[in-house]
């Protein structure tokens, strides 16, 4: 009986820890939009206007994903391991994108 309480305190403090490290990514996408719509990092040539364009639309598409991970996670489900998978693929996501757009801005700022 008691291991069966700890097992379900780690799992639900586990599920939290997620949710929370879905919504810190959620933070950081938020501050690289406010970057990459910034005055500093308007694209000067059609080319980085096409890559903004394209950061800026794959960015929606996390977001969205992102918030309906953060659903899937606030709901109570019997198993968290398919939201622990989503979220591994998801963090990467983020963290590719977010490795996009550094380059943008590093790129967008050394043109102006």
């Amino acid at each position: 009986m008691e291991s069966t309480r700890k097992h379900l305190f780690g799992r639900r403090s586990g599920h939290v820890a997620l949710i929370r490290k879905v919504e810190q990514d959620h933070r950081n996408l938020l501050g690289l939009q406010r970057h990459l719509r910034s005055y500093a990092c308007e694209p000067r040539t059609p080319v980085m206007f096409e890559r903004r364009e394209s950061l800026s639309k794959a960015l929606d598409g996390i977001k969205a994903s992102n918030q309906a991970l953060l659903k899937d996670l606030s709901q109570p489900t019997q198993s968290d391991l398919r939201p622990e998978e989503q979220f591994r693929i998801q963090h990467r996501m983020c963290q590719d994108l977010e490795n996009k757009i550094i380059a943008y801005l590093g790129d967008a700022r050394q043109s102006s």
